[in-house]
């Protein structure tokens, strides 16, 4: 939150200087702008503005939640770069002289302009339109796809894009508003990862092969079949199942993505690994074995902290939750 109202702070500086035209140029030249100088050239405005509106170091200073003695350097140091008086000083305060009325008048621009800004900014987030991105691995598309289909449905205002990709999208660097991921939840300390649906899966293989060499296989007896590897994915119960029990002399084929293993098993070359949600839209296969508990998996899905709350980002992560509950998967 410090750094949001720092931002806003600097943003309302900015707005102060483009309003206020007619002071001199010196504002606009080099030293504006030279590096380690410009937050103090902001902070000195907006201090000289909020003596002016409190007419005392000291209201200003508790405003701004510094020194007496900072406001008065702030000061000192703008009129200094201004070569120009802005305050009259007596006993009982700060008054503006004809330059300081001139910084209020194009102060009070601001703050209006400024007003507005923080109205637009905060409508963004508090309205179901504009773009929402979400992401996924390639394997969950098919998973995601019907959530977002209904969503959209329900909210044809957002336009939502889909990036599904191997590499984990940084939330934290705005790179996606949320993420549905497999597997464990995610060990990112600002990320919020809520639990979707129990995913199971277990060996399958199509008819074509069953005909050919039968169906009959257990976790504890895999003799006389043909197996399909999918590599580097050994952090997976069941992948690592695979790589730790099957002989090589069983292996017929290895593939590098899950998409060619699923492509593998329906062409009947053998038995391989498959979510039994995927395995259940598609007739051709059969499932060999009972789905083994040590092989289940989570479905997330993952929002940033400071994104969690905007109204496109929550609405769409209930909507989600409650679509999954009413699935049989979950069960």
């Amino acid at each position: 939150m410090s750094v949001f109202l720092l931002n806003i702070n600097r943003m309302y500086a900015i707005v102060l200087c483009v309003y206020a035209q007619k002071l001199p140029k010196i504002l606009w030249g080099e030293k504006l702008m030279e590096k380690n100088k410009d937050k103090e050239n902001w902070h000195d405005i907006y201090t000289a503005y909020m003596v002016m509106r409190h007419g005392t170091l000291s209201k200003a200073a508790e405003d701004l939640g510094v020194y007496h003695s900072t406001v008065l350097r702030r000061i000192n140091a703008l009129e200094k770069r201004l070569n120009t008086r802005l305050f009259h000083r007596h006993p009982r305060g700060y008054t503006p002289t004809d330059a300081g009325y001139l910084l209020l008048s194009a102060a009070e621009n601001a703050q209006s302009e400024f007003e507005r800004l923080m109205g637009k900014l905060q409508g963004v987030d508090g309205q179901l339109t504009g773009r929402l991105v979400i992401t996924t691995v390639e394997e969950l598309v098919p998973r995601v796809l019907p959530v977002i289909r209904a969503f959209q449905t329900e909210h044809p205002n957002i336009q939502i894009e889909l990036l599904a990709d191997r590499r984990v999208l940084k939330l934290e660097h705005g790179e996606a508003h949320i993420s549905f991921r497999p597997g464990k939840g995610p060990n990112e300390p600002d990320y919020i990862a809520q639990k979707l649906a129990k995913l199971q899966s277990s060996l399958y293989a199509s008819r074509a092969y069953i005909d050919q060499f039968g169906a009959n296989l257990s976790l504890e007896d895999i003799r006389q079949h043909r197996f399909i590897k999918i590599l580097g994915h050994s952090h997976i119960a069941s992948v690592k199942w695979l790589e730790e029990k099957v002989p090589e002399s069983q292996i017929y084929l290895s593939v590098s993505s899950f998409h060619s293993l699923r492509q593998a098993v329906l062409s009947g070359f053998g038995v391989g690994l498959m979510d039994s949600w995927i395995a259940g839209q598609h007739e051709s296969v059969v499932q060999l074995i009972e789905p083994p508990s040590e092989w289940d998996y989570y479905l997330w899905i993952v929002t940033h902290k400071d994104a969690h709350h905007a109204i496109k980002v929550h609405t769409f992560v209930q909507f989600a939750k409650k679509f999954f509950a009413k699935d049989d998967v979950n069960n």
